[in-house]
């Protein structure tokens, strides 16, 4: 005669809702690290994509150190350095200036220091005064700036060239500024 035991240590409810709540515990902690393996791996293709773009870049931006060591490279980047000046500015402001009593002598450009130099020989101090005007019309900031006028002919003691002498003024400017 046996009869049967029927032994309950955890009861059925209680088992059923403790597995169900783990059940759904790991499909949260399942989704979630699904979701930041998608944040990561669209993090890494955007470095990616920007270590592509930065390589492409590279041959136009050499490298400071490798200049310094080879000559011959370092002569071409100064060439290259050169022609990327735009230096349609500076000739439409010069051509523009329609100054009668004014004559260009001389223009200096120094690309490695980003300065242009403009010699005028003019009649007068107040021609110094419109030339100065004319050269700064058209930009918000005043590019140009006088910085010396003087007369060659006036510190001549012989007299000799005692006809009228003229005045040369020098104006200079940052590239970067027009």
């Amino acid at each position: 005669m046996m009869r049967e035991i029927n032994i309950e240590f955890i009861e059925d409810r209680r088992w059923r809702f403790l597995w169900s709540v783990m059940a759904i515990v790991c499909a949260g902690l399942l989704i979630v690290v699904t979701w930041m393996g998608y944040q990561i791996s669209q993090e890494k293709r955007e470095i990616n994509l920007q270590i592509q773009n930065t390589r492409l870049m590279m041959p136009s931006a050499p490298i400071v150190s490798i200049q310094k060591q080879n000559a011959r490279y370092a002569s071409s980047f100064k060439a290259a350095t050169l022609l990327q000046f735009d230096l349609n500015k500076v000739f439409s402001t010069i051509e523009n200036i329609a100054e009668p009593s004014t004559r260009l002598i001389n223009i200096t450009f120094d690309a490695l220091a980003g300065t242009l130099r403009l010699e005028y020989e003019i009649d007068s101090i107040e021609v110094a005064v419109v030339l100065t005007e004319k050269l700064n019309s058209g930009f918000e900031v005043r590019p140009w700036k006088l910085d010396s006028l003087s007369n060659p002919r006036a510190n001549n003691i012989s007299g000799t060239n005692a006809v009228a002498s003229k005045t040369i003024g020098i104006w200079s400017c940052q590239i970067k500024l027009l």
